[in-house]
């Protein structure tokens, strides 16, 4: 079995009874945090900033933009909330990987809503995200010599916010990697080394685009597109 088949079919096939009682427990306070994070963010400059323009391109939507009155299409609410979660870098954080949360809850809670799915598929689909996008980054950490080079986190945690939309809509396995192979197309390039110039922009690292590619690409598979469905396998992979 190719490595992204593996991968599609444990997103496809996770559910909420088969989670252990803690990892259950931790996901719900990761998501009452987070929600509070996108509570306080979205009074920021930046936070408010984004979530005018994002709705002066938005015809309004099932998805709530926390902190506003706003409602949005799914793929928009997640870059707004997305933004305003990470603003001021409450929400949670892995050394070295960023703030895996602020990639992958926002979209989770947008298409949920878009969905009307329950508190448990939330739940199993925010645990998929988690699972994809860490053990992700670390099967790709570089060495410290082209760490100091080149870095990007958002680039691969795009792949958690698709885990997450994905297990929302029910895909199969053969979907899953479908929204994986198109996931990348819609990935921000790794740019963090120059994240630190002066003035520093108020999009940080950028988990807004990495919840609205996401959100766009499983979007794109409803629509009929096909992607890659070895993105993870071979010498020419996601990886390198």
């Amino acid at each position: 079995m190719l490595l992204t088949e593996h991968i599609a079919g444990l997103v496809a096939g996770t559910t909420f009874n088969a989670l252990p009682g803690d990892v259950r427990d931790k996901a719900k306070l990761l998501l009452l945090d987070h929600i509070g994070c996108m509570i306080a963010g979205s009074a920021t400059q930046g936070a408010r900033m984004m979530t005018g323009y994002l709705a002066g391109t938005d015809g309004g939507g099932p998805s709530t933009v926390f902190g506003t009155m706003n409602r949005m299409t799914a793929a928009n609410a997640a870059h707004a909330n997305a933004t305003s979660a990470s603003m001021l870098s409450l929400d949670d954080s892995f050394v070295l990987f960023g703030h895996p949360g602020a990639s992958i809850i926002p979209a989770a809670l947008a298409v949920a809503e878009q969905t009307g799915a329950t508190g448990e598929q939330l739940i199993a689909a925010v645990v998929c995200g988690y699972e994809m996008s860490l053990r992700l980054g670390t099967a790709l950490r570089p060495s410290e010599e082209r760490d100091r080079q080149v870095k990007g986190l958002a680039s691969w945690q795009i792949f958690g916010a698709c885990s997450a939309a994905s297990r929302l809509h029910g895909f199969n396995d053969v979907e899953v990697a479908d929204a994986f192979g198109l996931t990348p197309m819609h990935a921000p390039l790794p740019y963090l080394r120059k994240f630190h110039s002066r003035p520093m922009s108020l999009l940080k690292n950028n988990y807004g685009w990495a919840n609205k590619g996401a959100i766009t690409a499983v979007e794109l598979v409803r629509a009929g597109f096909h992607g890659n469905r070895t993105i993870f396998d071979g010498d020419d992979g996601f990886w390198a």
